[in-house]
């Protein structure tokens, strides 16, 4: 009995130390995850507030820009309410209009003129954005509020190359629209003598939800040849 009693608490002992071994390493995974994240934003608002330079598309605006494309390439990995891991369950397929498709994303790009503008309409961005789309945004809005600078976008085209709608085995609808973008802005700032301006033109897959009244919501987006 005594001997094995001694072999169980053995047994316990070992048992005890691989839990604690396993949560130690899954907390630092976590802060490795968390740290790439808020590293990524740093950079973003650095080079946002850093604009000592402007040579054209090569200027820290453009840079601030380029970065937050990248950022929403990190963000469609990460995140789980997206892309394919929801066509795990989908059980039907159809597509959407291109005029639809279109409209959407136009009053997309009206709404992010408008957030990013002079006016700062932030509160805008919950009218067409939800999940990961509305975090960030958000936060690149509050960043140039904060810095009492504001963007001048310009839609120059707008392309739609495919439009999806998904059903899934719980009666939510999901839709995937592709675009080609080729867009322009400038940075305002009275501060400084010369304005810095960004040229772009790239792919873009946008991640939308149907709500319950009806509407689609932009959640996600991935970027694709960000030029």
């Amino acid at each position: 009995m005594t001997q094995g009693g001694f072999v169980g608490r053995i047994a316990f002992v070992t048992v005890l130390g691989c839990i604690i071994f396993a949560t130690k390493m899954l907390g630092r995974q976590s802060g490795r995850l968390n740290d790439s994240r808020l590293a990524s934003q740093k950079m973003l608002y650095s080079s946002l507030g850093d604009r000592s330079g402007h040579n054209g598309v090569h200027n820290n605006f453009a840079a601030a820009m380029q970065q937050f494309l990248s950022n929403l390439r990190l963000g469609s990995k990460i995140h789980s309410n997206s892309g394919n891991r929801q066509k795990s369950f989908i059980t039907a397929k159809r597509a959407m209009t291109h005029e639809e498709a279109e409209a959407l994303v136009r009053q997309w790009q009206v709404i992010k003129a408008e957030a990013l503008g002079s006016d700062h309409e932030i509160n805008m961005l919950i009218d067409i954005l939800d999940e990961a789309m509305l975090v960030e945004w958000q936060a690149l809005a509050d960043a140039a509020k904060a810095k009492s600078c504001f963007w001048r976008f310009v839609l120059l085209h707008l392309s739609i190359l495919r439009a999806d709608i998904f059903s899934d085995s719980f009666g939510t609808e999901t839709a995937e629209i592709d675009v080609l973008l080729e867009e322009a802005a400038e940075l305002i700032d009275e501060n400084q003598q010369k304005n810095p301006n960004y040229y772009s033109t790239y792919k873009i897959r946008y991640f939308l939800k149907r709500q319950d009244d009806g509407s689609w919501k932009f959640c996600k987006a991935d970027v694709d040849n960000a030029s």
